[in-house]
């Protein structure tokens, strides 16, 4: 079964990092590794058929999350879905939208339902346009790490 937070931890944590990157000045061209965290924020299920208690292909998780940095400071937003591909064994494709100042960044994975995980950065808007990368994640308890590498 999915973990609602593993889906969406990456997303918020590539806008946070993409915030402090605008702020500091730094080129997105410029490889750069930025730590951040994330806690989950308003989700949708919409459980289409066959309808049941779990996930099934064709369902699909809508959620928006803010971002922040490791010190608590709100940087942003994310918004994405996930569209179930197979229930076992359990494959989703996720895509996201990271608000942040300065522009967007374009998210995108192949999401197993893994406490730990990586997403591409496929593209990005104004500041960040032509944005690519790599964000991992990393959870133990209670917070998820991430780790966002802009080139």
């Amino acid at each position: 079964m999915i973990r609602l937070s593993t889906l969406v931890v990456g997303v918020a944590v590539a806008v946070a990092v993409a915030a402090g990157m605008a702020r500091s000045g730094a080129q997105v061209q410029a490889a750069s590794v930025i730590h951040f965290y994330e806690k989950p924020g308003k989700a949708t299920v919409v459980d289409n058929a066959p309808k049941g208690k779990t996930r099934s292909a064709g369902d699909i998780v809508v959620f928006t999350n803010p971002v922040f940095t490791r010190h608590g400071g709100r940087v942003g937003s994310d918004t994405g879905a996930c569209t179930v591909i197979t229930a076992k064994p359990f494959v989703a494709q996720c895509t996201a939208t990271l608000r942040i100042p300065g522009g967007q960044l374009m998210l995108q994975n192949l999401n197993t339902g893994e406490s730990s995980y990586s997403m591409a950065v496929i593209g990005g808007t104004d500041t960040f346009s032509g944005a690519s990368g790599l964000l991992t994640t990393h959870s133990s308890g209670k917070s998820t790490t991430i780790d966002i590498t802009l080139k």
